[in-house]
């Protein structure tokens, strides 16, 4: 568990992310608070990171900022991050491929992490199916 100084650090990013967005949306804190059925005040207090957010009202505050849970505490999406755009490119081409050429791919990159990695866990040097499908 987390020492309370990184809890209240977590508190405070989560905050500025909430923060950030309500602004971008151009929404007032008391706005904000009337969307999701708090005061004003409880908006400062996660702003400033002094209150944690409850999973439910974090999820009420990505419906009400238009975002998503996971960008306000601070995961990234698929698509997002420094190598996003090559993430987002193997998608679209995976996306186009029929499905007998899927497993045979997925196959050989898995085979690729594993020489480059042999701590990645995958299927590339198990074969349920017995042979080459």
């Amino acid at each position: 568990m987390p020492d309370s100084q990184s809890k209240q650090d977590y508190n405070r990013a989560i905050g500025e992310r909430v923060r950030r967005r309500r602004k971008e949306l151009g929404l007032s804190q008391t706005a904000l608070g009337a969307k999701i059925g708090v005061s004003c005040q409880q908006i400062q207090k996660y702003e400033n990171g002094r209150n944690s957010v409850a999973a439910s009202r974090l999820h009420q505050l990505s419906l009400a900022l238009a975002t998503t849970a996971p960008a306000l505490i601070g995961l990234k999406s698929w698509d997002e991050g420094e190598d996003g755009g090559e993430r987002a490119r193997l998608l679209q081409a995976w996306s186009v491929l029929p499905n007998h050429q899927r497993e045979p791919l997925l196959r050989y990159v898995e085979a690729l992490a594993l020489s480059a990695d042999p701590h990645v866990t995958g299927r590339a040097d198990d074969d349920p199916g017995g042979g080459d499908g």
